[in-house]
């Protein structure tokens, strides 16, 4: 169960990545945003909370600012996907380069933002049979490699886009959070984060 796969079949596994540069942002509160997100719609850490999630962090100060790693592993189980043959995982890793404090006058008011380049790597995937229970099943242990596809395969493309749909949501909410733009739009030079202004 949980984060770390050690039973089970890794079903669909995607990656997205996200880069996000020069415009100021408010660190702590897309933090927030970003743990807030997936306690909200059901993802968390092997224990059922939001505790363990971070895996790994560390920190770096140099003349640029700070650089900071972390890493999160969550899963959604039976609670979201109604089954205990399925569970939903997004995974990410997370790199700060450079990030300095700055100030940015919004509605005639200063106010305390950062500035760094943000790197996120999204992985997501669904696991079948998680507890490894139908490996152990009387009947179906002798014939496991075949009944996925023959019996259930209706409900395995199910719930994998239902994982892959989770993980395209949190990348556009993150997107937007950052408030990302293509190359064609056209925007001032600042537009304050979510949260700031609004």
């Amino acid at each position: 169960m949980g984060t770390k796969v050690t039973n089970g079949t890794v079903v669909g596994k995607i990656r997205l990545d996200l880069r996000h540069k020069n415009t100021p942002f408010d660190m702590k509160a897309f933090y927030e945003f970003m743990h807030d997100w997936l306690l909200e719609e059901g993802f968390h850490d092997d224990f059922g909370s939001d505790k363990f999630m971070e895996k790994y962090y560390w920190q770096q100060t140099t003349e640029r600012g700070k650089n900071i790693w972390f890493w999160w592993r969550t899963y959604a189980g039976e609670e979201k996907t109604n089954s205990s043959y399925f569970e939903y995982h997004i995974d990410m890793d997370f790199q700060i380069l450079g990030m300095q404090d700055v100030e940015v006058v919004i509605k005639d008011k200063k106010v305390k933002l950062n500035k760094a380049e943000i790197i996120i790597t999204l992985r997501g995937y669904m696991v079948f049979d998680p507890e490894g229970l139908l490996k152990k099943h009387p009947i179906i242990k002798t014939m496991y490699h075949i009944f996925p596809r023959f019996w259930l395969h209706k409900e395995i493309d199910m719930h994998k886009n239902a994982a892959r749909k989770a993980l395209y949501d949190y990348y556009a909410a993150l997107k937007k959070y950052l408030e990302q733009y293509n190359f064609g739009d056209k925007f001032s030079n600042f537009h304050p984060a979510m949260g700031i202004g609004h």
